[in-house]
């Protein structure tokens, strides 16, 4: 998603990129706070500085370094609908695989096919999914943000619909907004819809000229069966559930 860079739109946000995954990898971490606060983009006082590692949710060691980095900072996460997530999460696997695949086999090709979403999903001789893999495992999202509530209360934790956010990001940016205590600059008329890509974009001026992500935004999804669609929706639904009582918000995706 593309809440990072809208974000940075906002003359009082100043965002970094790419992800540093400084919290969560250690070969990172040991490089210290003084490395890492010289990797954030310049800023003036009373910006806020934003940095986007979606890893550190999952990350065990991160919390607790976050914390004592600030105990005070604010965190955003945004999260989908974790069926759609995994379909996602596959997409994105097989086009890794088909690259290094191209990488490896430059002048011979392999003839083994990849696994299919079903196969990588779901358990073959159980027809139960595969909890533990981890395209599955990461939209688990009670799992994980019951750690986060160990080291920081929720009122310092903004958790963004990104379903909504898909369909109009003005909204949810606004609620972000006021989470930062910023002004709200993030208006309609920075968008526009591109049809194609099936979301919004950045507006670059008054006419219809627009910037959208890279290729890896908006790809097109394989046909999945209603039968898996409804086995995965039936075994996220009590994690769901768990988890909007959790942090006591209700989502358009749970059901």
């Amino acid at each position: 998603m593309s809440l990072g860079t809208f974000l940075d739109m906002h003359p009082k946000i100043q965002a970094l990129y790419p992800e540093l995954h400084f919290f969560n990898k250690n070969n990172n971490y040991c490089k210290g706070m003084k490395w890492y606060r010289q990797q954030m983009p310049l800023s003036s006082p009373g910006d806020i500085v934003i940095e986007k590692t979606p890893g550190y949710f999952t990350s065990r060691a991160a919390p607790k370094r976050i914390q004592q980095m600030n105990k005070n900072i604010k965190l955003i996460i945004i999260i989908k609908d974790p069926v759609k997530r995994v379909i996602s999460n596959y997409v994105h696997w097989k086009l890794n695989q088909i690259r290094k695949r191209n990488e490896i086999n430059h002048h011979t090709r392999s003839k083994s096919k990849l696994l299919s979403f079903e196969q990588m999903v779901f358990n073959q001789a159980t027809g139960q999914v595969k909890k533990t893999i981890r395209m599955v495992n990461i939209s688990m999202y009670y799992k994980y943000f019951v750690a986060w509530l160990k080291w920081f209360p929720l009122k310092q934790i903004h958790i963004v619909d990104g379903e909504k956010f898909i369909e109009n990001p003005v909204p949810e940016l606004k609620k972000v907004e006021q989470f930062l205590g910023v002004s709200h600059d993030l208006t309609e008329d920075k968008f526009v819809y591109d049809a194609k890509k099936k979301f919004y974009c950045m507006r670059k001026s008054s006419n219809d000229s627009h910037t959208c992500m890279g290729s890896h935004k908006g790809r097109k999804h394989p046909a999945i069966s209603q039968r898996a669609l409804r086995k995965l929706t039936d075994f996220f639904r009590p994690l769901n559930v768990k988890f909007m009582k959790l942090v006591g918000q209700n989502f358009s995706w749970i059901a």
